[in-house]
């Protein structure tokens, strides 16, 4: 039969209201009672407009056989996952996804999943002692944002963190006092995480208004503080092979608090210095990110050996690296590991050759050495400082003699 102008019209319009050409055919036969094939209608709307392409097609397709109301229902008021909607429709969560975007809704995060996964939270008030609340308040202070939620009753702790064990250490910390605590990794390759508290942590507020309460902390409670301080922002640092000690540094952007902290160590006899460590403005690159500081970052730093080791012993660190690294530290400053350092062996005999002023030929005589090693040996302890030229002998001088103390103790203790 031979397609009219008033059909091919029609036919025209119901395409463009986005109907297929199988569909027209039907709706031409309901219409004028006469049957044409679907090939013949496809033939005659090329001829008189454009069609659809496959991947039009296919996008037009995908999801006309899901009930759309129901999936909006299901994720807006009975706040089904993607995953749980589409096993009810035996669809895939991408094509629940595509409907609900259809229909202007607004995709959860993935916070708010998880939160919805995890349901209502036990959130116990605060009932710790005073040590438990003043590290709370530390690491908090060093490394964490707080807010009140608008409900007025939830008080919530998060962060992002490049380390998984700062993630797991904060996940086991805050676990104990609320089973609201979410940790999930992000898209720069770090951990965001979450705790949801009762409103009794509202302190962990207050000291964030107000850093001057630190000051009033008894001794125990400033030492449970400057744990938690140093577990978010605390490391220590040991120098090179030949280097003699280890160093406690933390960092912040906030100078008043490490102010604080100095002055309160200096009351405990512990020799801190603060400087800046990096201006405003300047830019890293952390795993291939590039970061911009947007606050000048200072660096409290305490170097002497003895104000090192006897913090270190003092401080309940829960980090499990810096635990590890403490240890690494005490058994260093106790002896352990110095006793097994070839080098500072050879340092600790060949010194003692020197409590009495020789040549080089002497000194290379005693200790095996050619002439121009023990030349070199020499040169190179007396620019250390170890020992000194008088006239054309060489002599161990007081930093060489304390050395010979430090070794000795250690070796004592060693052997203990």
């Amino acid at each position: 039969m031979k397609v009219t102008k008033e059909i091919l019209e029609d036919a025209k319009n119901w395409y463009l209201e986005g109907n297929s050409v199988r569909k027209i055919a039907k709706l031409i036969e309901e219409k004028y009672g006469v049957k044409i094939g679907k090939t013949t209608v496809e033939y005659h709307l090329k001829r008189a407009i454009k069609l659809r392409s496959k991947k039009e097609v296919m996008a037009m397709k995908r999801g006309t056989f899901l009930d759309e109301k129901e999936i909006v229902k299901l994720y807006t008021k009975y706040k089904l996952s993607l995953r749980q909607i589409a096993q009810r429709f035996r669809a895939s969560p991408s094509g629940v996804k595509w409907i609900l975007l259809k229909n202007n809704v607004k995709l959860r995060s993935k916070r708010d999943g998880e939160i919805l996964r995890k349901g209502k939270y036990k959130k116990p008030p605060f009932r710790g002692t005073l040590e438990e609340k003043a590290y709370l308040i530390g690491i908090v202070l060093g490394d964490l944002h707080v807010r009140m939620r608008n409900s007025q009753f939830t008080i919530e702790v998060n962060t992002t963190t490049t380390r998984k064990s700062m993630a797991d250490l904060l996940t086991n910390v805050f676990s104990k006092y609320t089973d609201g605590t979410i940790c999930y990794p992000d898209k720069e390759k770090g951990f965001r995480f979450y705790a949801y508290l009762d409103k009794s942590f509202d302190f962990l507020l207050k000291t964030k208004e107000n850093i001057q309460v630190i000051k009033n902390f008894k001794r125990r409670e400033f030492l449970a503080f400057l744990s938690g301080f140093f577990d978010a922002e605390g490391s220590i640092v040991k120098g090179s092979k030949k280097s003699l000690r280890y160093e406690i540094k933390i960092g912040n952007t906030n100078k008043q608090i490490l102010e604080i902290v100095q002055q309160r160590l200096r009351e405990m006899k512990i020799s801190a210095s603060i400087y800046r460590y990096s201006r405003s403005g300047k830019s890293h690159y952390l795993n291939g990110r590039k970061i911009t500081n947007k606050k000048e970052y200072y660096m409290l730093e305490i170097k002497r050996k003895n104000d090192v080791l006897t913090l270190l012993k003092i401080l309940d660190i829960k980090h499990p690296e810096k635990v590890e690294r403490k240890e690494e530290a005490i058994q260093f400053f106790m002896g352990k590991s110095i006793v097994k350092n070839y080098y500072f062996s050879i340092l600790y005999n060949r010194l003692i050759s020197l409590k009495k002023p020789l040549t080089v030929k002497e000194f290379a005589k005693i200790n095996n050495l050619n002439y121009f090693a023990a030349l070199s040996y020499l040169r190179y302890n007396a620019k250390r400082g170890f020992v000194q030229k008088v006239g054309e002998k060489y002599v161990i001088n007081k930093k060489g003699r304390n050395f010979l103390t430090f070794y000795r103790n250690a070796l004592t203790f060693h052997n203990s």
